[in-house]
């Protein structure tokens, strides 16, 4: 099962992700992962939290622009690199949309976070690989 990542569109202007960082901790949602893409006038956060559902709701009763999409989050350790996650991906011709670190450790590792046009598929294919692929319940338990 793929990870739900909540984005969220706004102003760049100061004071924008302490809004929301401030909105999700009163909301006591944890964010695991996190990823800042500008465009100029604007831009998005992309977040990985604990409580998808929770922070998707919070974000929008607050007046931001949210969505919600799937992503894949693998833990990077051993042999499992950046670099044969991303070969996997490309040998079967996916496209990575674009991707980020995490910012929180899972059991001591750092989280590489895809963003893949064929999310079911490149999940399938990098667990065949013997690749972990975190699920929502595994980030619950954190």
């Amino acid at each position: 099962m793929p990870l739900a990542q909540v984005s969220v569109f706004v102003e760049n202007k100061p004071r924008r992700l302490m809004k929301i960082v401030s909105l999700l901790e009163l909301a006591e949602v944890e964010i695991f992962a996190l990823s800042i893409a500008e465009a100029g006038e604007f831009g998005f956060i992309r977040l990985i939290v604990n409580k998808p559902k929770l922070a998707y709701k919070t974000i929008k009763e607050a007046g931001f622009v949210v969505s919600e999409m799937e992503v894949i989050a693998v833990p990077i350790k051993g042999d499992v690199t950046i670099s044969r996650v991303t070969n996997l991906i490309g040998d079967n011709l996916l496209n990575i949309e674009y991707a980020y670190s995490s910012a929180v450790s899972i059991n001591g590792n750092p989280v590489f976070v895809l963003r893949i046009d064929e999310v079911q598929r490149a999940e399938q294919i990098l667990r065949d690989n013997g690749i972990q692929v975190l699920n929502q319940a595994e980030l619950q338990q954190e």
